[in-house]
């Protein structure tokens, strides 16, 4: 799908001649979920997530965000990205799981977790064979929750129903 993307941004770059923000930051190469979501995927929604709902709810007039209040915004993004996901799924299959909901919650859980607890000299992106471990690590977390991801998609045929409809 990263490369359809990159063919369709590329194609609109060359006929409008200005310069899109990429969607995707290498998002294969994330040294841990926080910095998959935050960073390297879907740059696009994510930006409009944290300037319309994550902004607004972590930070109160003239107060600093607590991190309490962060959790929760954050948790809340994650929850509509897998109701979103799970609708669009419904919507081609009338099938609704809630498996995609439960896969960015999990993911959600995670972030927040690491955000809390990710503090003093690991609180930077890690380098060299730490980089490669954390990378590793991720790759083998994705994989994992992966499943409830694309059990829905799979069971319910959904790029074959799709395809029917043309």
């Amino acid at each position: 799908m990263l490369g359809v993307t990159d063919i369709v941004m590329g194609v609109a770059q060359s006929l409008s001649l200005i310069r899109f923000k990429d969607i995707f930051d290498n998002p294969f190469i994330a040294s841990s979920p926080k910095d998959f979501w935050n960073k390297r995927w879907n740059r696009l929604v994510s930006h409009m997530f944290h300037q319309l709902i994550f902004t607004k709810m972590s930070t109160k007039k003239f107060e600093q965000p607590t991190n309490f209040a962060r959790i929760k915004a954050g948790l809340l993004i994650f929850a509509i990205s897998g109701l979103f996901h799970d609708l669009m799924i419904a919507a081609a299959t009338r099938t609704i799981t809630f498996e995609l909901t439960v896969f960015f919650l999990i993911h959600g859980m995670i972030v927040a977790l690491e955000a809390t607890y990710r503090t003093g000299k690991f609180k930077s992106d890690p380098t060299g064979i730490n980089h490669i471990i954390c990378n590793i690590l991720t790759v083998l977390f994705f994989t994992t929750t992966g499943r409830l991801f694309l059990s829905p998609i799979l069971r319910q045929q959904v790029f074959l129903r799709i395809a029917k409809q043309f």
